[in-house]
C-alpha cells in the first residue's frame, strides 16, 4: 500500500473466506485491516450475490469478478460464453452484480462478442484479462509475467522467470506500454500469498503500480 500514490489497492479474498455472510465479513474485516486495501474482490455472480450485498452494506468496497473463475474452476481453463445458456448466465451475473453495488467487474476468459454485450450493459467499468478489447480496462496477472506459475495464457508475455532463480534477473521491474505510453494502473489487484512471497523473497523488488496486475486502459 505504502508504494501506491494514485490508485486503489483491490486484494483478491482467497478461495473459501466467504463461503456465507459473516465469514466473508469477518475475514474482509480481517484483510482491510493487515493490508490498508481499498476494496476487495470476490469471485461469483448469482451464488454469493446476498453475500456481496452484505458487505457492500456493511460499507466494504467490492470489485465483482465473473466468467472463468479460477479459484473454483476444475481441470482445463476454457473460455466461457461459447453456448447460449453460458453467455445468458454470465451476462445475468454481471447485471445482478451492477445493481448489487460492485464499483467493477472483472471479467476473464470469455468471447469477445460476450465481453462487448456485458461492457455496453452495465453502468460500471469491466475490467477484462483474455477478454478482449472491447472492456474498459485490462488486467496483467504478476505470476504470469513475472514466472510464478507452471502455465502462461496465450495473450501473456512472460518478463522474467522468477520461479527458477538461475534464469531470473534481479531486481524485477517492469513497466507496461500502452500505445507506446508507459500508462499507470487504476488498480493494483495483489493476492496475499504473492504479498507474502515478497516478504520472503528480499531480493525481489518490484515497485508499484508499474505491476502488481496492472489495470491500463487501452483505449487512452
Amino acid at each position: 500500500k505504502k508504494g501506491i500514490s494514485k490508485s486503489a489497492l483491490v486484494i483478491d479474498m482467497p478461495y473459501k473466506t466467504y463461503r456465507n455472510k459473516k465469514e466473508a465479513y469477518k475475514n474482509a474485516k480481517k484483510i482491510i485491516k493487515s493490508t490498508k486495501c481499498d476494496a476487495l474482490k470476490l469471485e461469483g455472480g448469482k451464488k454469493i450475490i446476498n453475500i456481496i450485498k452484505y458487505l457492500i452494506n456493511k460499507n466494504i468496497p467490492v470489485m465483482g469478478h465473473i466468467g472463468l473463475l479460477p479459484q473454483s474452476e476444475r481441470g482445463k481453463f476454457k473460455f466461457k460464453g461459447r453456448s447460449s445458456v453460458e453467455r445468458k448466465r454470465i451476462i445475468e451475473d454481471a447485471i445482478l452484480l451492477s445493481k448489487a453495488g460492485v464499483f467493477a467487474i472483472v471479467i476473464e476468459c470469455v468471447e469477445e462478442s460476450l465481453a462487448k454485450i456485458i461492457s455496453k450493459s452495465i453502468p460500471i467499468p469491466t475490467i477484462g484479462i483474455g477478454a478482449s478489447k472491447h472492456c474498459d480496462g485490462q488486467i496483467l496477472v504478476t505470476d504470469d509475467l513475472l514466472g510464478l506459475s507452471d502455465f502462461t495464457p496465450k495473450f501473456v508475455r512472460k518478463y522474467s522467470n522468477i520461479k527458477n532463480p538461475k534464469t531470473c534477473s534481479w531486481p524485477v521491474k517492469i513497466a507496461i506500454p500502452v500505445n507506446n505510453k508507459i500508462a499507470p494502473p487504476a488498480f493494483v489487484i495483489v493476492d496475499i500469498y504473492f504479498l507474502k512471497l515478497l516478504e520472503k523473497n528480499k531480493n525481489l523488488s518490484i515497485k508499484t503500480p508499474e505491476i502488481i496486475k496492472g489495470i491500463a486502459n487501452p483505449n487512452e
